[in-house]
């Protein structure tokens, strides 16, 4: 996937950072925050995330900011 598109759902294979745990990710909305849990590969090539909220008209739903109007 590319590297931090809110509006595209996306999964991410590797090792996660800081550990020696292999899986993979995909791209989830934070049930609490309403946020997108966006996963990624780092430079270091590590599995990583971070969350992002959407922006105005746009709400997370199935791991990606789709327009809510």
């Amino acid at each position: 996937e590319s590297r931090f598109n809110l509006y595209a759902a996306g999964r991410v294979v590797g090792t996660w950072y800081g550990t020696t745990t292999a899986g993979e990710w995909t791209d989830k909305c934070d049930s609490y925050s309403g946020k997108v849990f966006e996963y990624y590969c780092r430079d270091d090539g590590y599995a990583y995330y971070y969350m992002k909220e959407c922006p105005s008209g746009y709400a997370c739903t199935d791991g990606l900011c789709t327009r809510t109007s």
